[in-house]
């Protein structure tokens, strides 16, 4: 071989060489890209966390300082946090935790509805990171810690929150430097609603602590999911926040959501309702005055199930659930949840899941029941068969579904006495369609000046309703 064929050669190796690395560059960043979802959101991690939940302050102002603290439970897919009660109220926010060397900004804005618009914008719309930037309000700085002073926020019963953390950095940086919170750019926001986070994951966990009268959150700074420790900040919150987005499922199969949610019309049609929630006096047969949810009975006699007609559907004064009429047998539990009641009750066959929300849900008047005392529950799990068991009046009597939805003051698990009664101290009915009529809802002005008022009586129903059928 000559000198110039040696030469050539080398330039021929060369050639192959930097074209070969840039094969393998381009490789590296397509796998890269790959690792990072698009369009799919990633569910909150399997519990145990490594340290969350947590008692005490790391600040050692309370103590003992207790990781994966056995007094909370884990909240559900919740984005939208509501402030509880009515006018003015002081939310009290305490940094617990740190596991982080980043130096975070936690910070919330309110958004207008359940759905996260702002102005008439949607999250993913264009322009909303603008409008999120006009409603930001920090709680915590850039270096704080669990030794930083607490913070009470100012704020309104209904108001709705979502929270966001900025990566090692500041607000008003990323206001200045990342307006759109893009992946490649600096610094980063990460919030409670997934889908503002630019890597598509779940930075976000929440827990109830009975005990302590509040919620605890926990955010994780980094990208992709990172250690998925989920407390890089940990903070409490008091008066424990609700969900602002309703997490209930028809506990019966059903094609469409919102018309099955309907009256049912006296048998025909879609509508599964066979009798509504009385807002005037649930659980008071004597009071002869009824308002379902969409607004009062109007006519002029005695309220029973036979005069009830102009609403649609069979109807009684002081009903307190929701009674579903006999299309489908399985009764399915309408969130996931932990069975508090399996047996003979109050209402007939019965069965009481806690939802780890401060609410639970009752299925009464079974045939069978399916589940026992303590069992964890999952989506839709099917708990049991509908039948006409103990005092059976609701619904024109015969098979049919009791449905109850009960909320706990004191958001500490107990819901029901030894003999299968809800506990009236602590634990007040509510309706999961809310109300729509005309003026107040009577069932807030009749807890007025109660230990119940500030009870909150929202939609509870996952999914939009649709108008009354």
């Amino acid at each position: 071989m000559n000198g110039t064929d040696s030469h050539q050669l080398t330039k021929g190796l060369n050639f192959l060489t930097i074209h070969l690395f840039r094969v393998l560059l381009i490789l590296s960043i397509l796998i890269s890209a790959a690792a990072i979802p698009t369009g799919r959101v990633l569910a909150d991690p399997e519990l145990p966390l490594p340290r969350m939940p947590i008692c005490g302050d790391q600040d050692r102002s309370e103590t003992p300082l207790v990781l994966n603290c056995p007094d909370f439970n884990p909240s559900f897919e919740i984005k939208y946090y509501q402030v509880p009660a009515t006018g003015s109220v002081n939310v009290h926010i305490d940094f617990v935790f740190r596991e982080a060397t980043y130096n975070n900004e936690l910070g919330y804005f309110t958004v207008d509805d359940e759905s996260g618009r702002i102005g008439g914008i949607g999250p993913g719309e264009p322009g909303y990171y603008q409008k999120v930037f006009e409603r930001t309000t920090i709680i915590f700085h850039s270096g704080s810690s669990a030794n930083t002073a607490d913070v009470d926020l100012p704020l309104l019963g209904g108001d709705i929150l979502v929270f966001f953390l900025v990566q090692n950095n500041t607000l008003e940086n990323l206001k200045r430097n990342n307006p759109n919170n893009e992946i490649g750019r600096s610094p980063l926001a990460f919030f409670s609603l997934d889908l503002l986070n630019p890597d598509g994951r779940d930075h976000f966990v929440g827990f109830n602590g009975p005990a302590n009268n509040l919620t605890q959150f926990g955010f994780e700074d980094q990208r992709n999911g990172g250690d998925n420790d989920y407390d890089d900040v940990v903070y409490n919150v008091s008066p424990p926040l609700q969900s602002a987005t309703g997490f209930l499922d028809i506990p019966l199969a059903y094609t469409n959501f919102a018309d099955a949610l309907q009256g049912s019309n006296g048998g025909s049609g879609p509508g599964y309702v066979n009798s509504w929630f009385d807002h005037t006096d649930p659980g008071d047969i004597n009071a002869n005055n009824l308002a379902p949810w969409y607004g009062p009975y109007t006519g002029t006699k005695d309220i029973t199930r036979e005069n009830c007609t102009t609403l649609g559907v069979s109807c009684y004064d002081g009903h307190d659930g929701i009674d579903f009429r006999k299309v489908a047998t399985a009764v399915l539990a309408a969130a996931p949840g932990t069975v508090k009641y399996a047996g003979w009750g109050w209402f007939g066959k019965q069965v009481v899941i806690d939802h780890n929300n401060c609410y639970a849900t009752l299925y009464g008047h079974l045939k069978s029941i399916s589940v026992l005392l303590n069992n964890p529950i999952t989506e839709r799990q099917q708990i049991g068969v509908m039948g006409n068991t103990g005092l059976s009046i609701g619904g024109g009597g015969g098979t049919h579904l009791h449905f109850g939805v009960y909320y706990n003051r004191n958001c500490d698990n107990n819901w029901i006495d030894e003999n299968g009664k809800p506990l009236e101290d602590n634990v007040v009915v509510v309706d999961p369609y809310g109300w729509s009529g005309e003026g107040e809802d009577p069932l807030v002005t009749a807890r007025e000046g109660t230990p119940n008022e500030s009870i909150p009586n929202g939609r509870l129903w996952k999914d939009p309703m649709g108008p009354r059928g």
